[in-house]
């Protein structure tokens, strides 16, 4: 009798760039950002990555795991582009998306200091406050600073859009919901994100794509839910 005994490596990666299959065999890539590996990945791995022309980052094991929520922080936004059906490029251009983005991301923020945990932003090194403060700012202030963020293809769209498109459920729970939930643990309101939850829930149930819901109507939308929880 035979017995073999196999040594399997688990290795950490976590890419924040907007990526999605539009068809078979094709890749895109929609947004910026590095490849993340957790720390012990093999030198080999990483030079493949920086050959290739891909900026590539090792972090230790507690900073992944602060990267982690800072990527799932900046995926609140997927529900804000599902729900109105328009490009991530337009989406970003338009204040009524970034102010409701901003809310979710600045709920998020609470959540993560209620319950003591760390987030590192994965768009760079500018502080979350500040990029929320760009973010709710006009138009004209925000083109002049949002451009150092992140670069983002014109056609590019969150794959939360293009579930509801093919009529599949979506990752709300996992996303919107995690903070929903994680809020309630800790005492903290996130009306944003459960509004967020409650259309994206809606319009998995109806199997109808994006309802295109218009950017300002979405923005009342939430305001509303905002002034209900408020003192």
């Amino acid at each position: 009798m035979w017995c073999f005994c196999l040594r399997i490596r688990y290795i950490l990666v976590l890419h924040p760039s907007n990526q999605r299959i539009p068809s078979d065999g094709e890749y895109h890539r929609g947004t910026s950002g590095p490849i993340v590996f957790g720390e012990g990945v093999p030198d080999w791995l990483v030079d493949c990555g920086t050959k290739s022309g891909l900026e590539v980052k090792v972090l230790k094991h507690d900073e992944m795991a602060a990267y982690q929520r800072g990527k799932l922080m900046v995926n609140l936004n997927n529900a804000v582009n599902a729900l109105s059906g328009i490009s991530l490029y337009e989406q970003i251009g338009n204040w009524y998306c970034r102010n409701v983005t901003a809310d979710a991301y600045s709920e998020a923020l609470a959540v993560f200091e209620a319950a003591d945990l760390r987030v590192i932003n994965p768009m760079g090194k500018l502080p979350l406050r500040l990029i929320l403060a760009v973010m709710k700012s006009p138009d004209f202030l925000f083109n002049l600073a949002g451009s150092a963020f992140v670069a983002i293809d014109k056609k590019a769209t969150s794959s939360m859009q293009e579930d509801l498109r093919l009529k599949r459920n979506t990752e709300i729970n996992e996303l919107n919901g995690y903070i929903a939930k994680l809020g309630r643990q800790h005492g903290v309101q996130t009306p944003v994100n459960d509004t967020l939850c409650g259309l994206i829930n809606e319009a998995e149930r109806k199997r109808m794509g994006s309802p295109q819901i218009s950017p300002d109507i979405l923005y009342s939308k939430v305001q509303e839910a905002l002034n209900s929880t408020s003192p």
